[in-house]
């Protein structure tokens, strides 16, 4: 059983889910985000509980900046474990530039300050039709 709700105000909105797994687990999340003369921002938190009572948290924010074809971004990006340790603390840069007619080319950078093996660089094009 579950539920949403999303309230949207001008370039603002605010959403709520909660659903309950017939194991009696169950997740949940919150979030905002809007945007105004180019600046954007979006913030989401998630609980999920596992049957023994465990709780894992999550949370995002990301705020963006788009002038033109360009789009600028930085995202954090943290979960906790049922012992409040992190197990994920992330940070991600990027710049997409829109070349028209659904190509992008984009440059992106991501730090992990608990995993440092999964730290990536990523350059590429991408296509959407």
């Amino acid at each position: 059983t579950g539920y949403g709700i999303d309230y949207s105000f001008g370039n603002f909105s605010v959403h709520y889910a909660e659903i309950n797994y017939e194991d009696d687990t169950n997740e949940n999340s919150a979030g905002v985000q809007g945007s105004f003369n180019g600046i954007g921002f979006a913030y989401l938190s998630s609980e999920q509980e596992d049957v023994v009572g465990t709780v894992l948290e999550d949370t995002s924010l990301m705020v963006s900046y788009t002038m033109g074809d360009v789009f600028v971004f930085v995202e954090q990006f943290e979960a906790e474990d049922g012992s409040n340790a992190l197990t994920d603390d992330e940070t991600v840069v990027g710049v997409h530039y829109s070349l028209g007619g659904g190509v992008t080319l984009f440059g992106e950078m991501s730090d992990d300050e608990v995993t440092a093996t999964e730290d990536t660089t990523s350059i590429g094009i991408a296509f959407t039709f």
